[in-house]
């Protein structure tokens, strides 16, 4: 069976347009040659990405400390309140890392329990004893101990491409090419999960 797309609503008509030739015209370049076309077009920015795509999770653990320390080292010089929550102990490969909190800060859990679901995103409102968290599409709100958000909480700065199919993310998005299992169709799937032309870059 052949699917043409016509006509995008996940994204700007740039956008769309680009990730359509992708899985049309360019699917038989090789790989280099498109991501050569994505890195022209949608070239690296100065800033950290608010969201970055990578394969591993070893990169992933890497950005995050690394961003999450950049951004704590900014709200510590402006005076804001933080909060670090050590990482909790746990046997899942997307282990966890420890997490420095402020307002408005964006966390995904990684289960389903307490009142939060697996791969939904939060926003850190405020704490004390425990954390009171807002998703991020619903605006409903949660509370969850500190002990939870240890364990099943997750840093959004870097997510694996495995874990964003389905999604679309309307923040700044990173997308991280050079692993050796990267393919066209991460390519594809990653380009395709931003919401702006303006807003996707290729980081490496």
């Amino acid at each position: 069976n052949l699917v043409t797309l016509r006509e995008g609503r996940r994204s700007d008509l740039e956008l769309f347009g680009f990730y359509s030739r992708l899985a049309g015209e360019w699917q038989c370049l090789p790989l280099e040659e498109q991501i050569a076309l994505a890195r022209a077009r949608f070239p690296r920015r100065e800033q950290d990405a608010q969201v970055n795509l990578v394969i591993s999770h070893a990169h992933r653990e890497r950005l995050n400390t690394d961003i999450q320390a950049r951004e704590a080292r900014k709200r510590t010089e402006t005076g804001a309140a933080t909060l670090l929550i050590p990482a909790a102990k746990t046997a899942r490969a997307n282990r966890a890392q420890d997490l420095i909190l402020w307002e408005g800060r964006l966390l995904m859990s990684v289960v389903t329990a307490s009142g939060v679901y697996n791969s939904q995103w939060l926003v850190v409102r405020s704490w004390d004893a425990s954390v009171l968290l807002e998703d991020d599409a619903t605006k409903q709100q949660v509370r969850l101990s500190q002990a939870f958000v240890a364990r099943n909480l997750r840093s959004t700065y870097a997510i694996t491409m495995a874990s964003c199919q389905g999604r679309s993310i309307g923040r700044t998005l990173g997308i991280w090419t050079r692993s050796p299992r990267f393919t066209a169709q991460h390519l594809f799937l990653s380009i395709s999960r931003a919401r702006s032309s303006l807003h996707v870059w290729i980081c490496d």
